[in-house]
């Protein structure tokens, strides 16, 4: 079982194994029938986090945050396990903005959260394995296979490693001329 959503301050959200809940003071929260764990969460400028659960773990992180929160059915545990390198755009929301998605790899063990200009390796036991920052906000992860992460964007490709985060630049355009209609559409049509 994989999925996710947007956790509002104020929601309480059923992953299929406990609740997790985002207090309007940025407390989450995570019960199950074994007690029940809390930690303060980073917000940045949003007001909800961004969540992906599989059957014994959850991870969450605010749209705007740079911390990354693991939760484990366990125990229940909630912890802090890391922190990613975020586009800073407080004071400006422009398109995109705040972007973050999971991308679960095939065996449900661990996934690929890819934001703004980023992806990262998310392991339930080690947090944040690795971290390759694009610092391109087109690039968008097309496949996880069993050996790499593929991203494309507008004018260059990557191949990344998933046993250590290496990257391969696969496709590269120069003097590209993009109709900025095509650009926005791109934009906003294929999710990170």
């Amino acid at each position: 079982m994989t999925n996710g959503t947007a956790l509002w301050k104020g929601d309480t959200w059923n992953p299929g194994w406990g609740e997790l809940s985002l207090g309007r003071d940025g407390a989450l929260s995570l019960s199950t029938p074994e007690g029940v764990a809390e930690t303060r969460v980073e917000l940045g400028a949003s007001a909800f986090v961004d969540t992906y659960a599989t059957e014994d773990w959850l991870a969450a992180v605010g749209a705007s945050a740079h911390e990354l929160v693991l939760g484990h059915r366990e125990g229940p545990r909630l912890d802090v396990a890391g922190t990613i390198p975020r586009l800073d755009r407080t004071g400006r929301a422009g398109f995109d903005a705040h972007a973050v998605r999971f991308h679960p790899r095939a065996d449900g063990g661990q996934c690929v959260l890819a934001w703004e200009i980023g992806i990262a390796l998310i392991d339930p036991g080690q947090g944040v394995v690795w971290s390759f920052v694009h610092d391109d906000v087109d690039q968008r992860v097309f496949a996880v296979t069993d050996q790499t992460v593929e991203l494309a964007g507008v004018r260059r490709a990557f191949s990344v490693a998933l046993a250590d985060g290496s990257a391969t630049v696969r496709v590269v355009h120069g003097n590209l001329d993009v109709d900025p209609e095509v650009m926005a559409e791109w934009r906003r049509g294929i999710g990170r």
